[in-house]
């Protein structure tokens, strides 16, 4: 007996934070399979993944629950920089205004001239940079700053 599942790899209404680098299946329902199955894959098309994510900067309260903000930097080819924390920083604050109350807003900060950022969180608050893109961000450049390579995104296409 044959089946197939057809897997998407972008993003969906279901999972709209996939991109098209990374994805994993999650069915509602586990797969059930009666004694032993051979596993293949059978087909694989590669279209348009490039990922346009520089960057996840994940974000901790001090909760007992430890809550965590995953905030995705994004740019589009030929962005500035400057429009890329602007719009991060939008995100920030859409959250932000719905999950914290009297408290200061976390805020990503750009130094222009050297295009140095890092996050202004509240005090006991702790974020990590991760997944940078190494072709527009130093990755190991200082614990609490990352800098980016150019003022604009370019994105290479191979």
């Amino acid at each position: 007996m044959d089946f197939f599942i057809t897997l998407t790899s972008g993003p969906t209404k279901d999972q709209p934070d996939y991109d098209t680098a990374w994805s994993e299946y999650r069915p509602q329902n586990p797969i059930k399979l009666d004694g032993e199955y051979e596993v293949a894959l059978v087909q694989s098309v590669f279209k348009n993944v490039h990922s346009n994510c520089l960057a996840t900067i994940n974000i901790f309260s001090p909760s007992q629950n430890m809550d965590m903000f995953p905030l995705k930097l994004y740019a589009k080819d030929g962005q500035s920089v400057e429009a890329i924390i602007k719009n991060a920083n939008n995100k920030l604050n859409e959250w932000s205004s719905s999950q914290l109350v009297d408290q200061t807003i976390p805020t990503i900060v750009l130094n222009e001239e050297n295009l140095e950022f890092s996050l202004d969180v509240p005090k006991d608050w702790t974020y990590f940079v991760m997944d940078v893109d190494k072709n527009h961000i130093e990755e190991s450049y200082q614990k609490d700053n990352k800098k980016f390579l150019s003022s604009k995104i370019i994105n290479l296409i191979i």
